[in-house]
């Protein structure tokens, strides 16, 4: 079986390269997640915090099937375990804000329903 590729120009130098992707596995949840790949050090801290705060909880599964009836999302919504999820999220990174509480369970609700492996490979080709 071969694995899935993406066939991309370089945006420096337009040469054509090959970028294979990993197979999207959402039970894929490594302990070590450190969010490296991500460059600005801030965004870096909230999401590996969330990540950890979710993983202790185990909530992931939780997570990975949510959506509001509503549609109100995370920082509206009225589900118990999702409202006592983003409060202990705030509650162990206080550089959070309304905003970034909100961005950060998004991503962490991507990487609930792809994986984690497959989230960073969305991350690196998107930035491309």
């Amino acid at each position: 079986m071969t694995q899935p590729y993406y066939m991309l120009n370089c945006p420096l130098c337009r040469a054509r390269f090959e970028y294979y992707v990993r197979t999207k596995n959402p039970v894929l949840y490594p302990s070590k997640a450190d969010f490296g790949f991500i460059s600005n050090a801030f965004e870096r801290r909230l999401l590996h915090s969330a990540y950890q705060t979710i993983s202790r909880e185990k909530k992931w599964a939780y997570l990975r099937e949510f959506s509001d009836p509503r549609g109100y999302g995370f920082l509206f919504t009225t589900d118990p375990v999702i409202v006592n999820l983003v409060t202990k999220i705030a509650d162990t990174y206080a550089g959070h804000t309304a905003e970034t509480i909100g961005l950060t369970m998004r991503r962490m609700h991507k990487i609930a329903r792809i994986g984690y492996e497959a989230y960073e490979d969305e991350y690196y080709t998107s930035v491309w």
